[in-house]
């Protein structure tokens, strides 16, 4: 981390260590003197690294004969263009044919203003090919609340979180959290000078991403989640297999086109924040790291810097 100004949290387990190892260096707000920590007085934002806790709790849902992959999403938002040709399996692999972004609004919003905001800003192209929008999983997340008839929010509680005593994880909707941790601040560093441009990803910013980037959490909370995902907590061995398989790409939160390895990317564009994980099947190996400073130093990319953990993981 050091040798590439690497400014965060990092946790690596090797062979299914019950006690990861973690690694911090510099600060999460250098204006309070507050270094980075996976204690839980910190909090990081998890970006696209929640998509895989979306696409978990569908998966659940296909398990128990609520869903298939093939139910189309006409069922759910029929006002999406080309809906009907839209299934829940596009959704989770990115080829929906969904472009667009959403903005960022003034004030924080309820989950179905989110989700008609995301559906105002997407573009449906009815091209089936690899395009990556977190429109995919915020629409995911409202067809969870739909099949369910609870929040999003409600669901990820009891489905996730407290089936996997992750205490220090929040998701971000209308209300203002109330929260004693420190919200992480993302810096960027520039000629040699660390902390430059600090700013926050604000909670109306959160609050429009359900399913695909409204949770604050830690490494080490994450990690319990990695574990979770494939030992039977949250998905059975089968339906994990299940999950990742809907395409050779990216299926259900992760990219799956590494043999014996999933793994993710997230960011928040502007900001210097940068989430990743890799796992190894069955969980031999793992490593989740949040930065929240950017870029790193020798042309280090933040994924490659998370290719070099996966190989501490692997090999020490």
């Amino acid at each position: 981390m050091q040798k590439y100004n690497a400014v965060g949290s990092v946790l690596v387990s090797h062979n299914k260590s019950l006690q990861p190892t973690l690694v911090n260096n510099g600060y999460a707000n250098m204006l309070h003197s507050t270094k980075n920590t996976s204690d839980g007085s910190v909090l990081y934002p998890l970006a696209s690294l929640q998509n895989t806790m979306t696409a978990a709790m569908i998966q659940q849902l296909i398990n128990t004969k609520k869903l298939t992959a093939t139910t189309t999403l006409s069922k759910y938002f029929p006002q999406v263009a080309h809906s009907k040709t839209i299934t829940i399996q596009q959704l989770l692999t990115m080829t929906s044919g969904i472009k667009g972004t959403i903005k960022a609004p003034d004030d924080q919003v309820t989950e179905d203003q989110a989700y008609t905001n995301a559906i105002k800003a997407l573009k449906s192209t009815n091209k089936h090919s690899f395009s990556y929008s977190d429109i995919n999983y915020v629409l995911l997340a409202g067809v969870i609340a739909k099949v369910t008839g609870k929040s999003y929010t409600k669901n990820l509680q009891s489905r996730i979180l407290n089936k996997l005593g992750m205490k220090n994880t929040y998701a971000i909707n209308e209300t203002q959290p109330d929260l004693t941790a420190i919200k992480a601040v993302s810096y960027s560093s520039s000629n040699g000078n660390d902390y430059q441009n600090s700013q926050s990803v604000s909670y109306p910013a959160l609050s429009a991403l359900p399913g695909a980037g409204n949770v604050l959490t830690t490494p080490n909370d994450y990690y319990k989640f990695v574990i979770g995902l494939q030992n039977g907590k949250v998905l059975t061995a089968k339906g994990y297999q299940q999950l990742t398989s809907y395409s050779t790409k990216y299926s259900g939160g992760m990219y799956v086109d590494q043999k014996g390895m999933k793994s993710n990317n997230g960011t928040y564009p502007g900001s210097g924040f940068n989430t990743g994980y890799t796992a190894s099947d069955g969980n031999q190996h793992v490593a989740v790291v949040f930065l929240n400073q950017s870029p790193l130093k020798n042309n280090m990319t933040a994924s490659a810097f998370l290719a070099k953990m996966n190989i501490v993981a692997t090999y020490y």
